[in-house]
Parts: C-alpha cells; structure tokens; sequence
C-alpha cells in the first residue's frame, strides 16, 4: 500500500494524531516520566480544541482528535504506521520521550504529512531537517543561548553547567564554554 496517497486527507475534516505517553481520561497508573510532560501535551491540545473546534466545524472542516498512547519508540513507530495506513490523517503531533521524534519524523517524511515536534529538544533532530517536520519544541541550544544571555545580563558571569554524558550534551558543553568566554568579557 502507498502511504503517501493514504495519508493525505480525502474529505474535509482536519485529523490530528497526538502519539505520546499519557494516560486517558480518569484514573490512571502513571508509567513513564514521560507521562509528565504527554499530559501537558494532551492537556494543550485539547484547550486548542476547545477554542478553534467550533470555528473548524463553522469552516466545514470538523476537527477531529485522536490519541496513541506512546511511551517508547516502538509504540510510537507501530503507531505511525497503523494511523498512516489506515486512514487520512491531517498531521501528526508527538515527539515526548527519548528517540519518539526520530520515529515519528520518519513516518511524517514517508508518509508526506507535517509531523508537529512537541517535545524533543535534540540538535540533531533538526540538523536532520525532514521537510515535514516542524518544531514546536526548542532546541537544546536554544535554551542555552537563553539562559547565557540572562546570566550575563543579570551580572552572572561564569555559571556552572551539568551535563549528561553523551554526544548531544557534550555538543552543548562545547557550546556553553564558547558564551561563557563571550560573555565573560
């Protein structure tokens, strides 16, 4: 089957797959970290749908929600391809927990549909610059040059960072040393 043409929309309503780890409605038992911030995920696109719902449905073009619980990578690939292929989907929203962005930029790049990058703030993921993709979420970088800028601009002239030992925060240490020395000046 050719998901390309199977995931394009073929009538007027806008559908939105919203892949991440949070749980439904009601009680629930929590089981990821990333739960945390899928929640505010879900929490979020449900207030958009509250707000533009109504002008979507006024406009012809019915908005229609649907969730993938999406704790790891896997889930989310098995995910992505299952909404591609069984039905016109609108865009894809997701990217919360380690490795989910990739997944699911792959699938959007595939599939030709936007894929909404809600949660990962890797480097790489847009050095990567899938044309489908589009970040919501800032970069790791862009978070650093933030906080350097305030820093220094509030007097604080040599703050100390902590990383992560891995490729991406070691790029970020690299970079933190570089303002550290701009701004120290």
């Amino acid at each position: 089957m050719n998901t390309a043409t199977r995931a394009r929309p073929d009538r007027a309503a806008i559908r939105l797959e919203r892949m991440f780890s949070a749980p439904g409605d009601g009680p629930t038992v929590r089981t990821s970290i990333n739960d945390y911030p899928g929640e505010a995920v879900r929490s979020g696109v449900q207030i958009a749908d509250t707000v533009f719902g109504p002008q979507a449905e006024a406009a012809g073009s019915p908005l229609e929600l649907m969730h993938s619980n999406a704790p790891i990578p896997e889930a989310a690939r098995r995910a992505g391809e299952r909404v591609v292929e069984t039905g016109p989907v609108t865009a894809i929203i997701g990217g919360v927990g380690d490795g989910q962005a990739e997944v699911l930029a792959a699938i959007a790049e595939k599939a030709k549909v936007p894929f909404f990058n809600v949660g990962d703030s890797s480097d790489a993921l847009r050095r990567a610059c899938g044309r489908y993709t589009f970040h919501v979420e800032a970069s790791a970088a862009m978070y650093l040059d933030v906080m350097a800028q305030w820093l220094a601009a509030n007097g604080r002239k040599k703050p100390f960072v902590v990383y992560e030992d891995n490729p991406g925060s070691a790029a970020l240490d690299r970079k933190s040393t570089r303002l550290n020395s701009s701004h120290s000046q």
